[in-house]
């Protein structure tokens, strides 16, 4: 079991390096220490990534232990500790299982994948944030664990509004964000939001439902409007086969 997730992280390192770098946080280190207390083990996997370009390097260390339960993922999060990389300066220690929805720690999937954990600023304050996977549902909506860097104490805290949406999409150019979720078999929505005076608000909604009488798919569009939910625009949606 161990051997086989060592061969999944190595695997990972090279094919993200082999495609060159881009916007997602890398791997850049990983190892394997005894914990003092007992026999088991732990595994430490290391992401660098600058989160503004007047600060240093940070090392978010993530500290994995193992699921002996799981068939698939064989280790859990049980903590990030993040660190001045420069200096090895402590910086925070968190627990991801203290946010989480069911309060159990979040699987380990691959971190250098920013599907999973993200450095990303979420708030537009141009420091980036961080978000991660809480757990993997059997459908789309999948949860997210999200950390905003507060400037003036120098630390991660947790931002329950980012949290409770599903997969962000960030514009950073219009200062929005969007998210889609399903909400039935034949219903979705896709929420728009923004920041009004600090305060992470919806500003428009998409609903895509199927009309069993006319056997069609309608787009509806919502938006917030002096304080007000106004419809839109409605059209048919053709998906394409």
């Amino acid at each position: 079991m161990k051997t086989r997730f060592l061969l999944f992280l190595l695997t990972t390192f090279f094919l993200f390096f082999a495609r060159g770098c881009d916007s997602a946080p890398q791997i850049v280190e990983s190892t394997k220490t005894d914990i003092p207390a007992g026999n088991d083990t732990v595994l430490k996997t290391v992401v660098y990534a600058k989160i503004h370009d007047d600060m240093p390097e940070f090392a978010f260390i993530f500290e994995l232990s193992e699921q002996n339960n799981i068939d698939y993922y064989d280790y859990q999060i049980d903590k990030i500790i993040i660190k001045n990389n420069e200096n090895s300066e402590f910086i925070q220690e968190l627990v991801p299982s203290e946010y989480a929805m069911f309060g159990k720690s979040p699987l380990y999937y691959d971190v250098s994948n920013d599907l999973y954990f993200a450095v990303q600023d979420m708030n537009f304050d141009r420091y980036a944030d961080i978000r991660i996977i809480d757990f993997l549902p059997a459908g789309p909506n999948v949860p997210y664990i999200c950390w905003v860097w507060d400037i003036e104490d120098g630390q991660y805290v947790y931002d329950a509004a980012l949290s409770g949406i599903n997969a962000i999409e960030v514009d950073f150019e219009n200062e929005i964000m969007w998210a889609s979720e399903r909400i039935s078999g034949g219903v979705s929505h896709t929420n728009y939001y923004r920041y009004n005076d600090g305060v992470l608000t919806k500003i428009k909604e998409i609903r895509t439902e199927y009309d069993e009488d006319e056997d069609e798919y309608y787009a509806t569009t919502y938006e917030l409007i002096e304080g007000q939910w106004i419809m839109t625009n409605k059209e048919i949606v053709r998906f394409a086969c």
